[in-house]
């Protein structure tokens, strides 16, 4: 299975637009669809099926929908994914680990209430000093 688009929740606020998502949508090659969420906890995550369609909060800002695709699709291929793996880390789901057929791994992950991806070396960045999460259970679709 293949993914064609990964798409975005934004805040945009005072005309700058957050580092961090709010949330991401996967769109699979055979119409499947999932999302990734921080939970209000700040640490773990939720997989959820839906974004918010482009809003505006007054003069809190407004969430605006961004393809990211290619940002994040480190290696810009469109190899199959393997699997889809949750991450964890003191008993949460705190992210998930994408595996390509070709051995390259997408990880995101939620790290101090900020969406995150990249790969091995950056999920690793935000666990310097302690406890690393591990590959877990596969995320049923």
């Amino acid at each position: 299975m293949r993914i064609t688009s990964v798409t975005a929740n934004y805040h945009r606020f005072a005309g700058a637009i957050s580092a961090a998502p709010l949330r991401f949508w996967f769109t699979l090659e055979d119409g499947r669809a999932f999302g990734v969420a921080g939970a209000s906890d700040g640490a773990s995550i939720i997989l959820d099926r839906a974004l918010d369609e482009p809003f505006s909060m007054d003069e809190a800002g407004e969430v605006l929908l961004v393809d990211v695709t290619q940002s994040v699709l480190l290696s810009g291929s469109d190899e199959p994914l393997e699997d889809i793996r949750f991450l964890d880390w003191s008993s949460q789901h705190v992210g998930v680990r994408l595996g390509c057929r070709d051995g390259s791994v997408i990880y995101i992950w939620n790290a101090d209430d900020e969406l995150k991806w990249g790969d091995e070396n950056a999920l690793h960045q935000s666990w310097p000093d302690r406890t690393r999460p591990s590959v877990g259970d596969g995320v049923g679709l």
